[in-house]
């Protein structure tokens, strides 16, 4: 299983560089107000995308996993509910939804049909090439759209252009089409015989429902947790200067959701490890050193962020970017603790036990509405990012709790890192010996 943590890492960090390349672009060209309308529009679009996919691409990874239903029948169900939804439900739903979202741009039903079909090929594809433990191809072609996003919207900014918040959300929708049909017809190439239509049976249709539509219910939780602020701010603080301040949070806020990228292709790995139940691996020892390891380079990159982060984005990103430094500051101590939720979330799952990963994240998401009801009329951005950092913690505790109590692994093999110490003398000791 490491080396399937490894390749996660390695693949998934190439998507993670596109993704940081294209968020300093749109802090660039857009700064902190024009890009508050963009990454809250996506929220919303991404909230859409999530209710109305009802996981199926969870269920897909952990069948693909296990081997219990073969690709073609899950790619079924996938490819019809791609069509009702989006050619369907979203233009429906979408007027309704631009009526009550203050600032959301208008016209884009078209676009955003669009977008909602490649949103779901592309994590239904993902998830069958994860369920494979194959990494390399899915999130290249993730990060290849993604660059040539960055490098049209470069080519575009300047001065007379006309290029708005609207236009650049119209052009991000139709690559996520792109980018999904490219993972379509990629996959149907490597595994032509997965190209059929046949139904689920009867039974396999139940168990997919079921087990989708609970990891749904975590998931939504788990949206929540991490943007409900964001709706909060737009509700909650006075028009003048929202959007500038929502910017700034939110620049914050995906910084910090960057570091759970990491700590999430880890434990996509975990989950497809501890899914495919082989007896030769211990999915509980990875899990419990990838957490011991989160913590401890959390701790050190917190004590190195405290005099570089309110420097480091007014730097990447712009002046109108000022507060997000202390705003990222404020959440990260509970970022630390969702990136090790990431890892238990994923071997509970891969256990069949995902409904703890909902009452976790229920918890949390209790104490971050209270907190926000409380402090964002006081405080702000800055009640908000202390809010959602108790809510944070509070989560990732119960999730290592479940975990310590599932895996009965101690809490000295979670947090001792003498283990560690001797896997590296002794890779050291027999480097020396093979010189």
């Amino acid at each position: 299983m490491i080396r399937l943590v490894a390749k996660s890492l390695l693949w998934r960090g190439l998507q993670f560089t596109a993704l940081f390349g294209l968020n300093i672009a749109v802090a660039g060209v857009f700064g902190a107000s024009g890009s508050g309308v963009i990454h809250f529009t996506v929220a919303v679009l991404s909230l859409m995308t999530l209710i109305g996919s009802a996981n199926l691409e969870g269920a897909m990874t952990y069948y693909t996993s296990s081997g219990k239903i073969p690709p073609h029948r899950l790619l079924t169900l996938g490819w019809v509910w791609t069509l009702v939804l989006s050619g369907i439900l979203v233009p429906v739903l979408l007027p309704w939804l631009e009526q009550i979202t203050p600032d959301l741009p208008k016209g884009l039903t078209l676009p955003v049909s669009c977008f909602t079909a490649g949103a779901l090929l592309t994590t239904y594809y993902t998830s069958l090439y994860y369920g494979q433990g194959r990494f390399r191809l899915p999130n290249g072609i993730v990060a290849l759209v993604h660059f040539f996003l960055m490098g049209w919207l470069l080519l575009r900014s300047g001065e007379g252009t006309g290029l708005s918040p609207t236009i650049y959300l119209t052009a991000y929708c139709y690559m996520y089409l792109l980018q999904g049909v490219v993972l379509l017809a990629a996959f149907h190439l490597q595994h032509p015989g997965t190209l059929r239509w046949q139904w689920p049976g009867r039974s396999e249709k139940r168990n997919i429902l079921q087990y989708a539509l609970l990891l749904l219910a975590g998931n939504l939780l788990l949206f929540l947790l991490y943007r409900l602020d964001y709706w909060m701010l737009m509700y909650g603080l006075p028009e003048e200067g929202r959007l500038e301040a929502i910017g700034n949070y939110i620049q914050a806020s995906k910084m910090g959701h960057l570091f759970i990228l990491f700590s999430g292709m880890a434990g996509t790995a975990v989950f497809a490890g501890t899914a495919a139940s082989n007896r030769e691996e211990d999915p509980a020892g990875t899990a419990a050193r990838l957490i011991r390891i989160i913590l401890f380079g959390g701790l050190l990159l917190f004590l190195l962020f405290l005099p570089l982060a309110p420097w480091g984005f007014v730097f990447l990103f712009g002046e109108s970017f000022r507060e997000a430094g202390s705003v990222f500051l404020t959440l990260f101590p509970g970022i630390i603790g969702i990136m090790t939720a990431s890892i238990t979330a994923n071997y509970l799952a891969g256990k069949g036990r995902a409904r703890y990963n909902a009452i976790g994240v229920a918890l949390g998401l209790v104490l971050i509405v209270a907190g926000n009801l409380l402090w964002i009329s006081k405080m702000g951005i800055y009640g908000a990012a202390l809010s959602s950092c108790a809510g944070y913690l509070l989560y990732s505790g119960f999730m290592l709790a479940v975990f310590k109590s599932v895996s009965g692994i101690h809490w000295s093999r979670i947090f001792d890192g003498k283990s560690d110490f001797r896997l590296v003398q002794g890779y050291w000791q027999r480097k020396k010996k093979s010189a």
